[in-house]
């Protein structure tokens, strides 16, 4: 007969065993939910998101943060799938640029290159920088002599075509390393398309300007042959008729001869000159003109100023450009053109600012073209010889202008190193 402290005893008993067997559950669990987040953690490290905690395990035990997790795990997967989605979209685009890029680790090992590089340029993919040694023997020296934001330029031939690139090198530093991304753009077929669109533009001017001449020329030579055959000729009137084609053909030889002068300029003779100097010369040159010339005052270390110019195709520059701003100023009430020179580490620039009538946008675009001009009776040689002078003293020369506010032509001269 089973008394009551052996059911005590059995309750007691069974109590026990059910804690044992609620305690190894449990433990079970929690190690299940250890090793899912355990593997969780190894996914994310792989970015793989695919893995769920267990919900057959959280019974009895119901896991509140299941959600979150999930919800955690969705948006770590969704960041992980645009991200891959904007490296193709960024592969794609740097794979079908023109320019050839290469990236060079710190080590001197090519790190990616982009398919122009690998195709177009060079045939292979390259591992190291010595391997570019095939477009051209000097090529990896020059790389990594090159500095960011400088610009150099270099010519070869593979494959019987030819190359004239332009490299420019910038840097990138990560958390773990530095990176040295070259970019190299084949500009030889860019010059060519230029070329001819000068040669096209040269073309059309030559034959408007020359057909504006030869064809009142010829009118007026077969209106002549047929009044001198006449009985009773006019001889007054042939001669006016003759002057007129002496005069016309006379302006026509001066526009070849301004053609002439413009595709034979004689290469500067570059020397060291203070642009300084070269503006008191230009000085009593500018008391005849109609506006007032203000001249840049001169700094008292004007002596470590110096610029490499021929300082007589300077001086014809300088002086057509004020020549033209002094035409510019004929209808202002207060005519001034000014004169400055700015100083920075690599250029020196002179501006010559009027505040004439200024140049229309459509004007800014031709004003350098041979033979293009906006006067009555210029022959659109100036400018287009001043660039060619700029050109060849490796400088430039730019415009701007606001119609009714003036314009403003800068030279750009490099600055001679001290």
């Amino acid at each position: 007969m089973t008394t009551l402290t052996d059911i005590q005893s059995y309750t007691i008993i069974f109590g026990i065993v059910a804690v044992v067997i609620a305690m190894l559950y449990y433990i079970h669990y929690l190690r299940s939910r250890l090793n899912t987040i355990e593997q969780i953690l190894n996914c994310i490290k792989c970015n793989n998101y695919s893995v769920r905690p267990l919900s057959k395990w959280t019974l009895p035990f119901i896991d509140r943060h299941e959600k979150t997790v999930n919800n955690v795990l969705n948006y770590l997967n969704e960041r992980y799938l645009q991200q891959q989605e904007q490296l193709l979209y960024l592969n794609n685009l740097l794979d079908n640029v023109d320019s050839a890029l290469i990236v060079l680790d710190e080590h001197g090992n090519i790190n990616w290159c982009n398919r122009s590089a690998q195709h177009s340029l060079l045939g292979y993919t390259p591992h190291k920088l010595q391997q570019l040694e095939t477009l051209s023997p000097e090529l990896p020296g020059q790389l990594a002599q090159l500095r960011p934001g400088e610009v150099k330029s270099l010519r070869f031939e593979r494959n019987g075509k030819n190359y004239e690139m332009a490299v420019t090198m910038t840097r990138y530093f990560s958390r773990k390393q530095s990176l040295t991304i070259f970019n190299l753009r084949n500009i030889h077929q860019l010059l060519i398309e230029n070329e001819q669109q000068a040669n096209h533009q040269l073309m059309k001017v030559l034959t408007h300007e020359m057909m504006n001449s030869l064809t009142p020329i010829i009118a007026l030579s077969e209106t002549l042959k047929k009044a001198v055959l006449q009985p009773e000729c006019d001889l007054h009137e042939i001669c006016e008729g003759i002057e007129v084609i002496r005069r016309r053909s006379d302006g026509l030889l001066r526009f070849v001869n301004n053609y002439r002068q413009l595709t034979k300029l004689a290469s500067p003779i570059l020397q060291s000159f203070s642009p300084y100097d070269l503006l008191k010369t230009l000085r009593p040159l500018t008391h005849g003109f109609r506006a007032k010339v203000i001249f840049p005052s001169i700094p008292h270390n004007v002596s470590t100023l110096r610029v490499q110019m021929d300082p007589i195709q300077i001086e014809q520059v300088i002086l057509n450009l004020l020549k033209n701003a002094d035409d510019a100023c004929q209808q202002t009430n207060q005519p001034r053109i000014d004169i400055n020179i700015e100083v920075s580490e690599k250029q020196v620039q002179l501006h010559i600012q009027d505040n004439g009538t200024g140049i229309s946008p459509t004007a800014i675009k031709h004003v350098f073209v041979p033979f293009y001009t906006t006067k009555q009776h210029g022959c659109g040689i100036g400018l287009a010889l001043c660039r060619q002078i700029m050109l060849g003293h490796h400088g430039n020369i730019t415009l701007k202008s606001t119609p009714g506010k003036g314009a403003c032509f800068t030279l750009h001269f490099p600055r001679e190193e001290s």
